[in-house]
C-alpha cells in the first residue's frame, strides 16, 4: 500500500494529522538524545524525513533503510547535496 502513496506521502501525512507529525517529530528527537557522537538506525524510514531530521542533529554514524521500491527513489534524492 505504502508504495502507492509514496509520492504523497509526506503531504498527506501532514493534512490527515492536521500537522501533529511535526510536534512528534520532534518529540522523537527531542528523547532520542543523539549528540554528535550518536549513531542512529530508521528501519522502515518511508520517504526518510525522520532520517533527514536526525542527521540534521549530527549522528556519526546513520543507517536507514525501506522495504518500499517506490520509497527509495525519494530519500536517495532526499540525501544529494
Amino acid at each position: 500500500m505504502f508504495d502507492r502513496i509514496a509520492p504523497r506521502y509526506d503531504l498527506l501525512n501532514r493534512v490527515l494529522s492536521l500537522g501533529t507529525d511535526l510536534s512528534w517529530r520532534r518529540r522523537a528527537l527531542d528523547l532520542a538524545r543523539l549528540g554528535e557522537d550518536g549513531h542512529a538506525l530508521d528501519v522502515g524510514t518511508g520517504t526518510g524525513d525522520f532520517a533527514l531530521a536526525l542527521l540534521a542533529r549530527s549522528p556519526r554514524s546513520f543507517i536507514w533503510m525501506s522495504n518500499s521500491p517506490a520509497a527509495q527513489p525519494l530519500y536517495t534524492t532526499r540525501m544529494q547535496p
